[in-house]
């Protein structure tokens, strides 16, 4: 039973992990993974689109995939990981980032600074 329990938070993990950060491996996500992750990937796909807006008051909302305000995981994964995100929730890498910001041409900034994070868009 525990097992499956284990099998079921990775691919979870995994599946918040690959949307936003398929091609590298995320120890940010198991580094913060009982913390309020801050992930704006979890609300758009509550909303139901990867290109919406985020409002003030969508971000402070309280609902189940809203990972700035309630702890931990989303109820489910946000997108059906692939093997490279399963990858990164098994073996994470051994970095101290916290934050990430997803850039406009796919690519992601990382870094363990929050000023250093708002600074880059986040």
């Amino acid at each position: 039973m525990a097992g499956e329990r284990r099998i079921g938070g990775g691919t979870r993990l995994a599946g918040v992990i690959g949307w936003p950060v398929e091609h590298s491996r995320s120890p940010q996500m198991h580094n913060a993974a009982y913390a309020t992750l801050g992930i704006d990937a979890t609300l758009l796909y509550e909303y139901g689109s990867w290109t919406h807006q985020l409002t003030d008051s969508e971000l402070a909302a309280n609902t189940p995939y809203n990972t700035r305000v309630r702890h931990g995981l989303p109820p489910t994964p946000i997108c059906n990981p692939g093997l490279k995100s399963l990858e990164a929730a098994a073996h994470p890498a051994h970095v101290d980032y916290l934050y990430y910001v997803a850039k406009p041409d796919g690519s992601h900034y990382f870094t363990n600074n929050y000023q250093d994070f708002l600074n880059h868009g986040g």
